[in-house]
C-alpha cells in the first residue's frame, strides 16, 4: 500500500497542479468561499510557506535524499500496519510531488489559499499529515516505530 499511497499522492497534486496552470494566471484568485477558501496560483521558490528562497539545489537534494530513504527504509524491513504504510506512502507522495515541480518549473506551484495560512498544495498536505501520523506513531510506540 506504500507506492499506492505515494503514487496516488503524486498524481492528484500533479493533476491539481496542471488545471491550475492551464486556467489560470500567476496571481490570479478565484473564490471558492469568498474570504475564507480560494484557488490562487502562487510560484513558490523556496521550501514550506517561501521559506529559504534561492536555495533549490538544497532542496532538491534534500527530496532526492528524503525520498531514497524512505524507499531504502521500506524495501528492508516488513510491511508496517495500515497506518505505517499510510504515513510513509503520504510523506512519500508529498516529496515526490514537490520534487516534480523543482525540476520541471525550479519552483513549486501552490493553489489551496485559505486566507489565514501561506498558499499551499496537495502535495504539502500529504507531508504534513504523514509526518504528523509519523510522529504520532514513534510516540506511541516509545520510539520504535
Amino acid at each position: 500500500m506504500f507506492w499506492l499511497y505515494g503514487l496516488a499522492v503524486l498524481l492528484l497534486d500533479q493533476a491539481s497542479k496542471t488545471i491550475v496552470r492551464l486556467n489560470l494566471s500567476h496571481g490570479d484568485s478565484i473564490p471558492i468561499i469568498k474570504g475564507y477558501w480560494h484557488v490562487t496560483y502562487v510560484q513558490n521558490p523556496g521550501g514550506a510557506f517561501g521559506l529559504l528562497p534561492g536555495v533549490q539545489t538544497f532542496l532538491l537534494l534534500t527530496s532526492i535524499v528524503v525520498m531514497a530513504m524512505l524507499i531504502v527504509y521500506r524495501a528492508f524491513r516488513q510491511a508496517g500496519g495500515p497506518l505505517s504504510e499510510l504515513s510513509l506512502g503520504l510523506i512519500l507522495g508529498g516529496t515526490a510531488g514537490n520534487l516534480v515541480d523543482r525540476v520541471r518549473f525550479g519552483e513549486v506551484i501552490d493553489w489551496l489559499d485559505f486566507r489565514i495560512w501561506p498558499v499551499f498544495n496537495i502535495a504539502d498536505t500529504a507531508l504534513v499529515i504523514g509526518l504528523t501520523l509519523l510522529a504520532w506513531q514513534i510516540i506511541r510506540s516509545d520510539g520504535k516505530a
